[in-house]
């Protein structure tokens, strides 16, 4: 039979039978509490409900374990239990553990529209900055590895009163070593090499969102490419694909200033003039 369809339609068919068969698999997920519930496995002469979700649908220990703390998690939440239905267990699983009844409806309504990575990355943050806030000490300690020689003279320089200044002094003749290159106006998208070049140095190839150690994956313009036609190396930032779809869903709060002072909002300002660049950037994603 394969021999007399061509490749298109070889495709098309075995797509449309992966399909069908992930959607088979959201709803036996669906189903595993009631069955656990019942003992329908033992009834059916099976030795556990891992055996049973195994050689009928061919569901992983895994997926069984998340199917079944999911959907007790969400047994109250009757908004996510709707996204599990439509969109599968994966797609709540990170706030299934952080959703209260009262909540269910935000994180549904974020759970709908973000991507399970994203939605991930947007839990973490929000866990910093409004979930579980933590006083932000006035001082912080950092810790290094470096060479004796070295270490004995940071413990001289440390010495001095005005320590931090000097600190600051050297942070910011690092940044400025390489000569920063100046804004390009143009109508295209793509981004001069020396501009790439410079902005890419600042985080040493990492997202330039607060604590995120992923390598970046886009240069984002904090102020959108398509309002200035302009590509600035002091608005180019790179960042992550998830902190990068954040921005573009407009929570991430103080956008316009330097990145380290970047947190993660509730919900986006619908006033402001980048979420009109925003929604159709989101609509084409």
């Amino acid at each position: 039979m394969t021999k007399e369809m061509n490749d298109k339609d070889l495709h098309k068919k075995f797509s449309k039978y992966g399909q069908n068969a992930k959607e088979w698999l959201r709803k036996c997920a669906l189903l595993l509490p009631e069955i656990a519930k019942r003992k329908i496995w033992k009834k059916k002469g099976f030795g556990s409900i891992y055996e049973y979700a195994a050689k009928l649908a061919g569901m992983s220990k895994s997926s069984v374990d998340d199917a079944l703390w999911v959907m007790k998690k969400i047994a109250d939440k009757p908004d996510l239990k709707k996204i599990a239905e439509e969109k599968g267990i994966n797609r709540i699983k990170p706030v299934a553990n952080i959703a209260t009844a009262e909540t269910a409806k935000f994180w549904a309504e974020k759970a709908s529209h973000m991507s399970q990575n994203t939605l991930r990355t947007f839990v973490r943050e929000s866990k910093k900055s409004w979930v579980n806030p933590k006083t932000q000490p006035e001082e912080m300690e950092i810790s290094m590895k470096l060479k004796p020689k070295i270490a004995k003279k940071l413990e001289q320089l440390k010495k001095h009163k005005d320590f931090e200044e000097l600190m600051e002094e050297f942070l910011d003749f690092v940044e400025g070593k390489e000569e920063k290159p100046e804004p390009a106006k143009t109508n295209s998208r793509h981004i001069p090499a020396k501009i790439k070049h410079f902005v890419i140095q600042k985080t040493n190839g990492k997202c330039a969102f607060p604590a995120c150690n992923c390598n970046y994956e886009i240069l984002h313009h904090t102020q959108r490419f398509a309002l200035e036609k302009t590509h600035d190396p002091d608005k180019l930032v790179p960042l992550c694909k998830a902190h990068e779809q954040l921005a573009h869903l407009g929570l991430i709060e103080n956008e316009d200033g330097p990145p380290e002072t970047w947190t993660i909002k509730k919900e986006a300002d619908k006033t402001n003039y980048k979420q009109y660049i925003d929604t159709f950037v989101n609509l084409y994603r």
